[in-house]
Formats: C-alpha cells, sequence, structure tokens
C-alpha cells in the first residue's frame, strides 16, 4: 500500500493556465514520454505530421529544463539609488 496521494500524471496539465489546446499538446506529449500513448497515436490525435511532433516535444522540454534551471537564493537586488544630500546643487531652489 502506497502513503499519500495517488500520481496524477498528465491530468496535472488541467490545472494550468492556457488553452485547451495548448493543453491537450501537453498531456499528449506527457502520455507518450510516459510509454501511455504511442507517436503515431499521438500523431493522429493531434491531427499532425511525426515531424511537428517531435518538434513540439523538443520544444516543451527545452522550456521544463528551462524552467529547472538553479536560480540565486533570495530577493533580487533592486536598482540602485543616488543618494541625494540636503545641500547639494541638484536639490537646491534657485
Amino acid at each position: 500500500m502506497q502513503a499519500g496521494r495517488p500520481p496524477l500524471g498528465a491530468e496535472l496539465v488541467d490545472r494550468m493556465q492556457g488553452s485547451p489546446q495548448a493543453k491537450k499538446r501537453v498531456q499528449i506529449i506527457l502520455q507518450t514520454l510516459a510509454g501511455e500513448m504511442t507517436i503515431p497515436q499521438a500523431c493522429e490525435e493531434l491531427d499532425i505530421g511525426e515531424s511537428r511532433f517531435h518538434d513540439l516535444r523538443k520544444e516543451l522540454l527545452q522550456v521544463m529544463v528551462d524552467g529547472a534551471e538553479s536560480k540565486p537564493r533570495g530577493r533580487p537586488p533592486g536598482p540602485r539609488k543616488t543618494p541625494t544630500w540636503p545641500n547639494s546643487s541638484r536639490n537646491s531652489r534657485i
């Protein structure tokens, strides 16, 4: 018996923001990666050729890899502010 929630797999895509067409493409590509659907089946479902399917899969995987890149910890530095001095010529009125 497994503890915790059951894995949702490609169904997680339904919770994301995006058009129904984009979600369907992502779900089908994930199903092919999981071995739940063959590439010819996916191409038929999406009404695209295998070449276009491979291009879509490559684009999706690249976006995933880019999103998984390490980022610096903490808050990003804000813009540097130039100090203003009370009696400077920039701040005085003539």
